[in-house]
Parts: structure tokens; sequence; C-alpha cells
């Protein structure tokens, strides 16, 4: 992690543990601050142009605030692409040509960044955690968090409160 970006998740916990007034917008804009600085790095070396369909990065962009809006409601791809007006197929080419993952990567990826943050930043159980994010069955959002972290979400707890 470059300094820039540590310095911003440094503020950004300092923001959380405090408790002045506007800390939630404040959070909510660091976080942005921080997705910006990020996705800018990832794309400093992307070339627009290789891309046979140029609007291929404005389908992703829509399908990745439909994934930040709807992350904890749907974790199926057929979803965003009904939503975006296109095929399932589509989308996954679409995704896989752009940032090289699957659509449903892309989802899970969003999913576990957040049940990840709710399980160091809260002091919710892991089951309510589970529920949070919009699954009904512990045993499968245990399941689901292992396939794609190699940990259990309470191995994980315990070993980021280890560190």
């Amino acid at each position: 992690m470059t300094p820039e970006v540590n310095s911003k998740f440094q503020n950004l916990y300092r923001e959380y543990i405090d408790s002045k007034s506007f800390r939630e917008l404040k959070i909510v804009n660091i976080i942005n601050d921080i997705y910006i600085t990020l996705a800018r790095r990832y794309t400093a070396d992307v070339d627009i142009a290789n891309y046979s369909h140029p609007n291929y990065l404005k389908i992703l962009e829509q399908f990745e605030q439909h994934i930040e809006r709807y992350y904890d409601k749907q974790k199926l791809p057929k979803y965003y692409a009904h939503k975006l007006n296109i095929t399932t197929k589509h989308l996954n080419r679409i995704a896989k040509e752009t940032v090289n993952k699957t659509t449903s990567q892309l989802i899970s990826e969003r999913v576990i960044l957040e049940a990840k943050r709710l399980i160091v930043h809260s002091n919710s159980s892991l089951f309510s955690i589970a529920e949070t994010l919009g699954f009904t069955d512990y045993a499968y959002f245990s399941r689901y968090f292992k396939t794609n972290t190699a940990m259990t979400p309470l191995e994980f707890r315990k070993r980021y409160i280890k560190e």
C-alpha cells in the first residue's frame, strides 16, 4: 500500500473512532476518496483505445454502481444484466475484457469487502452480519466467505483482532 493510501486509511480509522458531528458523512467521503485514488492507480496503465467497444467502460461503471446499491440483496449476475438491459453473457464479456474478472467475481468482491468491514468494525454477531448482507442461512454465508477468503468469518475475526 502506498503512503498516500495508507494515510487515507488512517484518517478513516481516526474518524471512525471519533464521535464528532457529521462523522458518517466524513467517513463516506474518505471512502470515496480512497476508491477514486485506487481506481486512478488501477486504470493509469489501461489504454482505453485497446478495447474494441468503447462503451464497455460505461457499462462497467453502471454495473459497479448497481453492485454498490444492491450487493446486500442481489448476488446473481442475471439480476445486474437485467438492470442494464443486456444478457448475462454480454455483461460477463464486458467484465472479462475490461477488468479480466467475471461478473460473479466483481459481485463477490464487494460482498466480501463489506463482510470484512462489518466483521472487524462492528460488534454485531456473525449471524447478524450474514443477515445484513442478505444471507438467510449463516452456514451458506460462512461457506461463501471461506470460498472467497480461505477462512471462515470467525477465523477472520479472531485473526484480525489479534493483529
